[in-house]
C-alpha cells in the first residue's frame, strides 16, 4: 500500500507581496479558484498555519491578507513558498480524479510488468503528462491510456496499446 505522508495539498503559490499592508499574490494551482472563499486557515510551507483576514479573487490570483502579516517586509518573506490546506480540509473530487500529490509515488503498469514510478505531473491546458522516473518515459493522460487508479495501493495501470501510441521514451 502506498503511503506518501502528504497530510497536506498545495493549492497555490505565494509570487509577489501586494501592497504595504502585508497582502500577498497567490497564483493557485487548484481547479476551482473559489474554493479559497471557504479557507478561514492555510499553511504556508507545509507546516507554519496562517489565519487568513481577508482575500480577493482576480483574473488568474487570489490577494491574501493573513491575520499574521502586517507589513510588506513580512509579506516578502512569504514569497515562493506554497500554500497548502489539510487533507481534511482538500475538496472533494469527482469520480476518476485524483490530486497530484497521490499519483506521485504510483507504480505504472502495463502488460503486467512495471514501467518505473510517477515521479512528476506536468499540467499543461490539453492534458496532464505524466513523468516516469525522472523522464524516462512520459505519457499525456490522454483518452483511453489510463485503464485504472489505485492511489491507495500505488499503482496506475495503462492500456498497452493506446500507452505505445502516446508515450515518449
Amino acid at each position: 500500500m502506498k503511503n506518501n505522508g502528504f497530510a497536506k495539498i498545495d493549492i497555490g503559490k505565494i509570487v509577489k507581496a501586494q501592497g504595504i499592508k502585508g497582502e500577498v499574490k497567490i497564483i493557485p494551482i487548484t481547479d476551482d479558484v473559489s474554493r479559497f472563499n471557504e479557507l478561514k486557515t492555510v499553511f504556508i510551507g507545509q507546516e507554519k498555519p496562517m489565519n487568513i483576514g481577508f482575500l480577493r479573487i482576480e483574473k488568474n490570483a487570489v490577494i491574501v491578507k493573513f491575520k499574521e502579516i502586517n507589513d510588506r517586509n513580512a509579506a516578502e518573506s512569504l514569497v515562493g513558498q506554497f500554500v497548502s490546506v489539510d487533507r481534511k480540509d482538500a475538496v472533494r473530487l469527482p469520480e476518476g480524479r485524483h490530486f497530484i500529490v497521490d499519483i506521485v509515488g504510483c507504480e505504472v503498469i502495463c502488460d503486467g510488468s512495471s514501467l518505473g514510478v510517477v515521479t512528476n505531473v506536468l499540467q499543461y491546458g490539453a492534458a496532464d503528462v505524466y513523468v516516469v522516473d525522472g523522464g524516462k518515459i512520459m505519457f499525456p493522460l490522454a483518452e483511453g491510456v489510463v485503464e485504472s487508479v489505485d492511489t491507495g495501493a500505488g499503482r496506475i495501470v495503462v492500456n498497452p496499446r493506446r500507452f505505445r501510441e502516446v508515450a515518449v521514451k
